[in-house]
């Protein structure tokens, strides 16, 4: 399973870009392409703002720890496609979404 270019334009299109910190529906601030912490591991806080190019290191950094997380849940055969899409899910709704969710049930019942 490969995080390939569709996949990450998907999850651009859906989560959007800001360049300064916002908080999301769930009152976390959050920048760029929907990054709750920075590369050092220290939290998005009110008022940060930060470049496009940054805002694009982040996004790569944040779907590598959501695809090291998604890869072990899935134990069908499924294409990078499929793979993008459940990793689209849970890069919105959450790994823990993922794992309780009725989709990833039926994806893992056909191997």
């Amino acid at each position: 399973m490969n995080i390939n270019p569709a996949t990450r334009a998907l999850i651009r299109r859906f989560e959007g870009c800001r360049l300064r910190a916002y908080q999301c529906s769930a009152k976390v601030w959050t920048i760029g392409w929907g990054s709750t912490f920075y590369e050092d591991g220290s939290a998005v806080r009110q008022g940060d703002v930060i470049t496009q190019e940054r805002a694009d290191r982040l996004f790569v950094i944040l779907l590598d720890q959501f695809a090291s997380q998604v890869r072990p849940l899935i134990t069908a055969r499924v294409n990078d496609n499929q793979y993008g899409a459940l990793l689209s899910f849970a890069y919105n709704a959450g790994v823990g979404a993922l794992r309780r969710s009725t989709l990833l049930r039926l994806v893992n019942a056909n191997p």
